[in-house]
């Protein structure tokens, strides 16, 4: 004789919040494997870990030919997005929470709990590329040209490399290394760390238009509901030809590669480009005249001179005339230079003078 199946109790477990839960079924599946062919028997409303889930179906009870055996498969539809991490289960039911139109004579041991599963979400980091604006830079010196902000959700992530495409008429031997610093802060300064650089061998320092593939030397972690922001630079070689321009092109968020590889990586705006960092003609910025020997100020805030060096007035510590410009000793930081007859003075950022 067959019997007819009107319902299940179940309690569910584990730590995950109501809200991850979208909805939970009971089908009946003849041979214990899930499958699109099995009968869904109810489908319950999400509660939270702890409360009863009283699946009822006594109006169109589940037959169960006798010398069958039938099984009872619990689902739940996961919500987009979860809490991550986490858990859900089903506490162990007892005999007589399996229910029946007429009540059978029940045989077997305790009924074991179900496995417990841990709630994951694929971490989503959103690209924003603020604005870096136009600029002529100095040879000599380390500039910036692009900015990358990257926002972590749902889930944490590693960033460990990126991909860029260097632009302009720049060739490689105007510039010495590429580097990017990753920062807490959106500000770009001396306290920033190394995320990755040209220098670092086997990369080299590419032409425009190729691809320019960084790898994380120390792998940068990004936490959910954090925020890091990315600095790249460049060293302009002091040689480097006047007129040259370089910048970066919008990236493409799919060059960022990130452990999980799963990290969604979205940009909810246009992504931008670099502005264009143009190399002066003239690395010198302000010049002075003495009688027969100059002084000039480079973009780097360092002090040349030649000429006529008969009272020292060239600054390299010697006497000794010359038509090449030599740096002046110890001079750095300079704002401003002022030449005489046969002297020569600067101006430091601090105030002070020197001669």
């Amino acid at each position: 004789m067959g019997s007819k199946l009107t319902g299940l109790n179940l309690t569910p477990a584990g730590t995950y919040q109501v809200s991850d839960i979208d909805k939970f079924h009971l089908h009946y599946s003849a041979d214990a494997v899930l499958d699109e062919d099995d009968e869904e028997l109810a489908t319950l409303d999400r509660v939270g870990p702890g409360n009863r889930l009283a699946f009822a179906f006594d109006e169109s009870p589940k037959a169960i030919p006798a010398g069958e055996t039938g099984y009872l498969l619990i689902t739940a539809d996961i919500a987009d997005p979860v809490e991550t991490d986490g858990t859900i289960g089903i506490a162990a039911p007892a005999l007589t929470d399996v229910q029946f139109l007429v009540d059978p004579k029940r045989v077997g041991s305790d009924l074991p709990a179900g496995e417990t599963y841990t709630l994951y979400a694929s971490p989503v980091v959103q690209v924003r590329t603020p604005k870096i604006p136009e600029a002529e830079v100095a040879q000599g010196e380390e500039h910036l040209l692009y900015q990358i902000t990257l926002s972590g959700s749902d889930n944490n992530t590693v960033l460990t490399g990126l991909t860029l495409i260097p632009k302009g008429t720049y060739t490689p031997s105007d510039i010495e290394k590429f580097t990017v610093y990753h920062s807490e802060d959106n500000s770009y300064d001396t306290g920033d760390k190394v995320f990755a650089k040209t220098s670092s061998e086997p990369i080299e320092v590419v032409p425009p238009d190729h691809a320019l593939v960084l790898n994380g030397t120390d792998p940068l972690s990004i936490a959910k509901g954090e925020t890091v922001h990315l600095f790249v630079t460049a060293n302009i070689h002091e040689d480097a030809e006047g007129g040259h321009n370089i910048y970066m092109e919008a990236i493409n968020p799919d060059n960022l590669t990130y452990d999980p590889s799963d990290t969604v990586c979205t940009a909810e705006e246009d992504l931008l480009a670099g502005g264009t960092q143009t190399f002066p003609l003239s690395p010198y910025t302000d010049m002075a005249a003495g009688f027969y020997h100059t002084v000039a100020l480079k973009g780097n805030g360092t002090v040349w001179a030649w000429g006529n060096n008969e009272n020292g007035q060239v600054g390299d510590g010697t006497t000794d005339d010359t038509l090449i410009a030599l740096p002046v000793s110890d001079m750095t930081q300079i704002d401003d230079v002022a030449a005489g007859d046969f002297f020569s003075l600067a101006l430091k950022t601090d105030g002070t003078v020197w001669a």
